[in-house]
């Protein structure tokens, strides 16, 4: 079975002004020369039940690893890997992480897998060049599952990708300096506006003295006095508890995989008209025997017959007017039976038709 999603959005432009309270510089910036690291390695996961991809790269990993882990010489071409599969294993290393500790660790399959749902990531080592900073391993969980049988099957989310909670261990710390050679601090803004990096400037300066600057839209300068550089640290605490009005905070995030969305409380919608249709084209293949005569020489056929329908169907039409926000229109989809994936589909539209007013990120 096909299934077709057709959207149709008809939208006029509307703006509203939103206020927002005080944050800290620390909740809405980062330091530049300090952020997180991304390491990435091809792993193996085991115990699946049947449903790993059984490919010669998952039959010579296995081989590998049996014969790394307790020195067993098993050829690759005699081993079966129903319950194995190959993965991309990453590992996203936070700002300030230390020796020892556990992060979360993402896995992803690479091959044909049907679903990781009950599979161990075996110990993999996870490299930059020729150095490991994380060791990763752990039983998986998995957003999504995969089942059926000959004639029908079932699937939900997404069941060849999942995480395992603290399962990486950070073994060597990655070297960062967040201090520039011309005795600056450079704070990065989340937000980004130049309005922003204004506001946060005079509020240092107001708090700190005149340290601060706006060098760009994204990048606040922020000097150090000699006096203070062997404490940096306590400097950097004053700068991030200083606090400053926004002039707006408009984000949606939604994750395609999962179908999960996460919006800002002020992100608003331009008055509009939404009309959103389905259209399901299912094919059945009922084969049917062909006997042959009696007493003659012909042989029995089967023979394919296929029948095809096709079943279109539109939704009551969603209208928005005034002042709505992300939040009324989720619930105005809803209410009319729209999935979470058909109402990513509409912010997308939206978004490209520049009637979302707000950053919308897609996962």
């Amino acid at each position: 079975m096909t299934r077709l999603t057709s959207l149709l959005v008809l939208a006029w432009l509307g703006l509203a002004n939103v206020a927002f309270a005080q944050v800290r510089v620390g909740d809405v910036t980062r330091l530049h020369g300090i952020q997180q690291n991304r390491v990435e390695g091809v792993g193996l996961v085991v115990g699946l039940s049947g449903t790993g991809d059984g490919s010669p790269l998952t039959k010579q990993m296995l081989a590998n690893f049996l014969q790394k882990k307790d020195g067993l010489n098993a050829p690759a071409a005699t081993l079966s890997a129903k319950d194995c599969a190959v993965v991309m294993v990453s590992v996203l290393i936070p700002e300030h992480g230390r020796q020892g500790s556990m992060l979360d660790v993402q896995v992803s399959s690479i091959e044909g897998v049907k679903s990781l749902e009950g599979g161990t990531l075996v110990e993999t080592e996870l490299k930059e060049g020729d150095v490991t900073y994380v060791v990763a391993g752990g039983s998986l969980i998995v957003g999504g599952f995969a089942g059926g049988g000959q004639a029908a099957n079932v699937r939900q989310n997404n069941p060849t990708s999942g995480r395992v909670p603290g399962g990486g261990e950070l073994v060597r710390e990655i070297e960062m300096d967040a201090l520039g050679a011309d005795g600056n601090l450079r704070l990065v803004l989340d937000l980004g506006g130049a309005e922003n990096a204004r506001r946060i400037a005079i509020a240092i300066n107001k708090s700190l003295g005149a340290l601060a600057k706006a060098e760009d839209s994204k990048t606040v300068a922020v000097y150090v006095p000699t006096d203070r550089r062997l404490r940096l640290t306590d400097f950097i605490a004053d700068i991030q508890s200083v606090s400053f009005e926004p002039t707006h905070a408009a984000i949606v995030i939604v994750n395609a995989r999962n179908g999960v969305i996460v919006a800002g409380a002020s992100v608003r919608v331009a008055p509009c008209h939404i009309q959103e249709g389905d259209l399901t084209i299912a094919v059945t293949e009922s084969p049917i025997a062909s006997q042959p005569a009696p007493f003659s020489e012909g042989e029995t056929k089967v023979l394919p017959r296929t029948q095809v329908t096709v079943d279109e169907e539109t939704s009551a039409p969603v209208s928005l007017t005034g002042e709505t926000t992300v939040g009324d229109l989720l619930n105005a989809l809803d209410a009319i039976g729209s999935s979470p994936r058909d109402q990513i589909k509409v912010l997308q539209e939206l978004k490209k038709g520049g009637w979302l007013q707000g950053h919308l990120i897609v996962q």
